[in-house]
């Protein structure tokens, strides 16, 4: 037992020599790189025996000899070999971007090219249109707006054609406008349910009508009501599809009524309760009261006769003998 202390004891030792050994070895050679590159001589790198090796040296590139047929070099042009950057907005690259390929290929950039949009609408040809709207209608009922539009036809001619057929009051309203050969048509009004009976896109002819066509139901009773339309040209620049507003205005005012029938019926759903508690039940007892009165009542409703007793006459004819 006490040697194997005295062997654990003695490796304890053997290890902590070891140990401040190492760190002093260390620590000077530490202090000999510190020492070496503070001398800045000869021996400013040497300091117990100990050389700093040199740093390798950095690699040669023969130039290369110039030869007929070859190209002289960059520097000899004298051209900057590596110009610096110039700092580009990101609009401002893409526009430089689509000019220069505009160039290459023939057309300017299409984010820019105002001038084919410029083109496009001086394209456009003169037309008329007529746009007839009823001047009164009826609450909840449906009825017919149209819009005529024509290459050749004076306004006063489509204004006849809509006018022509109905002796009802109508707002009928001419214009001229610009025409391309695809057209669309639109109908609003917020106090309408409007659905469409034409395509809203139509091809344009220069020899026949162009008409739209819409059903229309008020949902809104009043005396000045609305309707909004709006016509687009589609345009194709650079082969592309775009649209462009070339007139909008409003109808007439519209006289938007209510029937009798329409106001007691609506009256009547609102307001059932009150109805039926205060009209439709003493009206119905009263009703009763009356046939009950005046008319005979059928035989599950007739009271039974009364049969009188004879006993009073037998009496009678015993006393008469």
């Amino acid at each position: 037992m006490q040697r194997a202390e005295r062997a654990l004891a003695a490796a304890t030792v053997v290890a902590l020599i070891l140990i401040l050994v190492s760190c002093v070895h260390h620590f000077r050679v530490r202090t000999v790189g510190v020492a070496g590159g503070e001398g800045g001589g000869e021996g400013g790198g040497v300091m117990g025996g100990i050389h700093a090796p040199p740093p390798p040296p950095p690699p040669e590139h023969p130039a290369r000899p110039h030869v007929v047929g070859n190209p002289p070099p960059i520097q000899a042009l004298g051209i900057q070999q590596n110009p610096p950057p110039v700092a580009l907005a990101p609009a401002a690259r893409s526009s430089r971007m689509y000019d220069v390929l505009g160039q290459m290929v023939g057309e300017g950039n299409p984010n820019t090219d105002f001038k084919k949009v410029d083109q496009a609408l001086d394209s456009l040809v003169p037309g008329n249109i007529a746009f007839d709207v009823p001047a009164v209608m009826e609450l909840d009922s449906t009825h017919k707006v149209r819009l005529l539009l024509s290459l050749r036809e004076p306004i006063a001619q489509l204004e006849n054609e809509l006018r022509a057929g109905t002796k009802a009051e109508r707002n009928i309203e001419g214009r001229q406008i610009r025409v391309a050969t695809y057209m669309e048509a639109h109908l609003t009004g917020p106090a309408f349910k409007i659905t469409p009976d034409s395509p809203p896109r139509q091809a344009v002819s220069e020899k026949y009508e162009t008409s739209w066509q819409w059903e229309v139901t008020p949902t809104v009773a009043g005396p000045r009501q609305y309707l909004h339309v709006t016509l687009d040209a589609i345009l194709y620049i650079n082969g592309t599809k775009a649209s462009r507003k070339i007139k909008s205005f409003d109808s007439g005012p519209i006289m938007v009524r209510v029937r009798l029938m329409t106001r007691v019926a609506g009256f009547t759903g609102n307001h059932w309760d009150w109805v039926w508690a205060t009209l439709i039940a003493p009206l119905l007892l009263l009703l009763w009261q009356f046939l009950k009165k005046r008319l005979p009542l059928p035989s599950p409703f007739r009271a039974a006769p009364r049969h009188r007793s004879n006993r009073g006459h037998r009496g009678r004819h015993r006393r008469d003998g």
